[in-house]
């Protein structure tokens, strides 16, 4: 990439390409805001650092601003420099609390690159290093229908509840509320009431990971608000800054902050909330609050996801497994067969090869099974529209019959 503005990317050699894929659900306000980069340069001739004990002007507004919209369970924030630094934190909390504790996770998730981070997520699906966790981890399926619990959610329910019963030691829960890197896998809405009601049965933290879906990315601020969650902790990075400087946080609950407070000194690393990072990432919400992004997500997912829906059915009606998401967040997980839901990885591949070609930039779930779309949030119409066109063009051509000559 040589350049980028809004929903584009140019390459060295001056091609454009309109842009689906935001760096992986980062830029959620679009690459290179005259916004941001005012405050950049601004901030940068104030203060761009301090030592990590100390705090600043600017990591106080950020921190109070998040909380003032995050639900009504979290009260603290830990700082963190990214994503998987923002998970690392949840686990030096849960263990504060529980030093013998386990925790389960789900199959097809993805928590972050770190040794700890790596053993919570789907490391043998995605060929991933195992990782170098001292945590014990269990894993099932998530609420994932079109591959498991042919029962629906009360065979989820089930299973759940049998794995806590076998693990007494479990005392953590985390989930990604739409798990973004194994395929934007969707659960019912009726997963989150039931979720909640488990945690709070069996006094188990919930440890949302809002890192994808944080920040209007599925139609809401955070994904744990539109649920009404009420989790222990949430992580948060990516569309926190929209990927103008690192940052990542980790919200608390009060019992635990009181616990990781009163029992630990500030593990926090040296380059997590730096003034200048801190005053890019509350531009970057102030920008996200004041131009109605999670709304506009909303809106243009539904819409883009209805006409993807008919295109990909259109062309594909034998490889099209399901069409999912919330907000500008969609997966197409495609198939070789129906009825064996085979997956197309090849398939999968070749649209995405095809349509970067054509000057659309598109990607698949870790596994490459799944299309994955999740654009910056201020993606026009006429944007959407043109993906839209190059998507069918693409399609048409991989459907056409083959002939042959003699």
């Amino acid at each position: 990439m040589k350049s980028s503005h809004g929903s584009t990317i140019i390459d060295i050699e001056g091609r454009k390409y309109l842009d689906l894929s935001a760096g992986y659900g980062v830029v959620n306000v679009g690459w290179q805001r005259a916004e941001l980069i005012k405050t950049i340069q601004e901030q940068a001739e104030k203060s761009c650092f301090v030592s990590p004990w100390m705090s600043s002007e600017e990591s106080t507004e950020l921190a109070e601003k998040l909380l003032s919209l995050s639900p009504k369970s979290i009260s603290k924030v830990m700082r963190a420099a990214g994503g998987g630094e923002a998970v690392e934190n949840a686990l030096k909390v849960f263990r504060s609390q529980y030093p013998d504790g386990e925790i389960l996770s789900f199959n097809h998730a993805y928590h972050g690159g770190t040794s700890a981070t790596l053993a919570l997520g789907d490391h043998e699906r995605f060929n991933f290093p195992q990782g170098m966790s001292h945590l014990n981890v269990h894993k099932i399926n998530p609420p994932y229908s079109f591959r498991y619990y042919s029962g629906g959610l009360d065979e989820f329910s089930d299973t759940l509840e049998k794995k806590l019963k076998d693990n007494a030691k479990i005392k953590a829960i985390i989930f990604e509320p739409i798990l973004g890197s194994g395929g934007i896998i969707t659960p019912p809405m009726e997963f989150y009431i039931l979720i909640r009601e488990i945690c709070h049965r069996h006094n188990l933290i919930m440890i949302v990971d809002e890192v994808l879906t944080g920040f209007g990315r599925t139609g809401s601020l955070l994904a744990s608000n539109e649920f009404d969650l009420m989790p222990d902790i949430i992580c948060l990075a990516k569309g926190l800054s929209s990927g103008y400087m690192p940052i990542g946080a980790t919200l608390l609950s009060p019992e635990l902050a009181i616990t990781m407070e009163s029992n630990f000194d500030d593990v926090t690393s040296t380059f997590s909330w730096t003034p200048l990072a801190a005053k890019v990432a509350s531009k970057n919400i102030d920008l996200i609050l004041s131009e109605d992004l999670a709304e506009k997500s909303k809106e243009s997912g539904e819409y883009f996801k209805r006409q993807l829906s008919a295109i990909f059915y259109r062309y594909l009606p034998g490889n099209v497994g399901e069409i999912r998401g919330r907000g500008l967040f969609i997966g197409i997980e495609l198939v070789n067969d129906l009825k064996t839901k085979a997956p197309a990885e090849y398939l999968a591949k070749k649209i995405v090869l095809k349509c970067k070609s054509a000057g659309l930039i598109m990607t698949a779930s870790w596994d490459h099974h799944i299309l994955t779309i999740h654009p910056p949030l201020i993606i026009t119409k006429d944007e959407l529209d043109m993906a839209l066109h190059i998507l069918e063009s693409t399609l048409r051509q991989i459907s056409r019959p083959k002939i042959f000559s003699h």
